[in-house]
């Protein structure tokens, strides 16, 4: 994985211009929904990172040593070509919040 491609996902998401590679995704505005946002645009773009390993290896640099390319799950369905935040627009407790990530982590 190019740590190019996941700056380019984190600066989307997160609206800013730059993100470099040693950025702290959580540091700079990251929480667990815009988390998984990363996440879906990642897998749109064949590019495969769980929410765990995400929460271990924050930065893009970290996080690009552990993310896989390509993959049987790489093409997306068509509920993930939905955007992103119409998927997650929901209000979640942070309880159910933690649950979620359990689950899918």
């Amino acid at each position: 994985v190019t740590e190019q491609q996941l700056a380019a996902i984190w600066s989307q998401v997160l609206g800013l211009a730059q993100v470099g590679r040693h950025d702290n995704f959580f540091e700079l505005g990251g929480d667990s929904i815009t988390s998984l946002q990363v996440l879906a645009k990642a897998h749109r773009e064949g590019i495969t990172l769980t929410p765990k390993q995400l929460f271990e290896h924050p930065t893009v640099a970290a996080a690009a040593t552990v993310a896989v390319i390509g993959g049987i799950d790489a093409m997306p369905s068509s509920a993930e070509e939905k955007d992103a935040a119409d998927i997650l627009d929901v209000e979640l407790s942070d309880e159910e919040m933690e649950n979620l990530l359990k689950e899918i982590g």
